[in-house]
């Protein structure tokens, strides 16, 4: 979907036939009155010359733009219980890297403050606002106004871009709180939150709706991840070490854990590469690290299974302690991993609940296991 525009004229004929917008992904023109009403009828931003739907979370955003000083007095209206907020980036339509106006209302009042958001403010989700209200790719000049009624948050300002250039990359979200000055973050798990960034034409009063990433891809290695390296691995060592008593079938449980827990977490894992790769100055170094770190030795498991010695091989032993410290550390990491990845995704607390819940299951029977094998080892083979 893209969005459409309205230009300001003395013709009444020529302002209807410019009322158009960019579907999405293709460069032809649509009309669309429903989305333009609010550029038609709203007195505040019908004052600008250009005005655009944004296509996403019900935003709109009107200018003038002043080429001969790199200047824009902008008028951005959205919906949003808590803050709402508008970005320039000047090398993609991507959150880091970004100078966003964010408005919200607080217990001192309404606010509009400037923000530079940085890999280390997105990663650890603090921002506060840029001291003298300048970043290093745009100026807050001034705030014009500041609306705030019920859920709609309307805001205008002038500011100065410290490049030349009429097409510029921009983005638009929202939250649903702040802390004194420093907006919350918002969701992650909600396709229309991720869904604000584009392209715009400041000269012509164009613009194209961009591609948001892909939140089922990072639904899919969530869950790949947890159920592979944080469920089947943790259950193929219970099997392990409390079922020798029922041979060869233990022995098969154990494989079939490890090995199923292997393949569907080597898919997580280049899923995970493929997200980092398409996420331009965004590192979760912890969480990256961890995962190379479990990764790389569970390949090792996988190969140390076709090198084992025979039962009766004097270095048997030595095989047995490697596979198991190798192992354990591989389940420890791993459920830490997890939990660093919910962290970082922060969906619904219903997930961490639920893992929890699973985690805590797994370790309740095997301390359980452990308790029976100490008071009666006979029973254990």
């Amino acid at each position: 979907m893209g969005y459409k525009c309205r230009r300001r004229r003395h013709w009444p004929l020529l302002d209807l036939i410019a009322i158009a917008f960019f579907c999405h992904g293709a460069k032809s023109e649509m009309s669309s009155p429903r989305q333009e009403d609010q550029c038609s009828t709203d007195g505040l931003l019908r004052e600008f010359e250009h005005c655009v739907a944004l296509g996403a979370q019900g935003a709109f955003l009107a200018w003038n733009f002043f080429a001969q000083n790199q200047s824009l007095d902008l008028a951005f209206s959205g919906e949003s219980p808590g803050w709402a907020g508008w970005g320039y980036n000047p090398i993609g339509d991507n959150m880091i890297g970004s100078s966003a106006l964010i408005a919200f209302r607080n217990a001192t009042g309404a606010h509009l403050h400037l923000y530079s958001i940085t890999s280390e403010t997105y990663t650890y989700r603090s921002l506060h606002p840029s001291a003298s209200n300048s970043t290093p790719d745009l100026q807050l000049a001034r705030t014009n106004w500041i609306k705030i009624s019920g859920a709609s948050i309307q805001f205008s300002a002038r500011i100065k871009f410290r490049s030349n250039s009429s097409r510029i990359f921009h983005i638009w979200t929202r939250g649903t709180g702040v802390n004194g000055d420093s907006p919350l973050p918002h969701s992650v798990t909600r396709s229309s939150e991720l869904r604000g960034r584009g392209t715009l034409d400041l000269a012509n009063g164009t613009g194209v709706l961009g591609k948001a990433p892909s939140l089922a891809l990072k639904i899919t290695h969530g869950l790949l991840c947890a159920a592979s390296w944080g469920f089947l691995l943790p259950l193929g060592a219970i099997a392990a070490r409390y079922l020798r008593r029922f041979d060869p079938a233990w022995f098969y449980a154990h494989e079939c854990c490890q090995g199923l827990g292997f393949l569907l977490g080597t898919a997580g894992y280049g899923i995970g590469l493929s997200l980092g790769a398409k996420s331009t100055g965004i590192e979760y170094t912890t969480h990256r690290r961890i995962g190379i770190t479990v990764f790389t030795l569970g390949s090792l498991q996988a190969i140390a299974f076709f090198l084992r010695a025979k039962k009766d091989h004097k270095l048997r032993w030595l095989w047995s302690l490697y596979h198991r410290t190798v192992g354990y550390t591989v389940i420890a990491l791993s459920i830490a991993n997890v939990f660093e990845g919910l962290d970082i995704f922060s969906p619904e607390r219903a997930w961490r609940r639920a893992y929890i819940g699973v985690i805590a299951g797994l370790a309740s029977m095997a301390a359980l296991l452990e308790i029976a094998r100490t008071l009666k080892p006979q029973l254990f083979g």
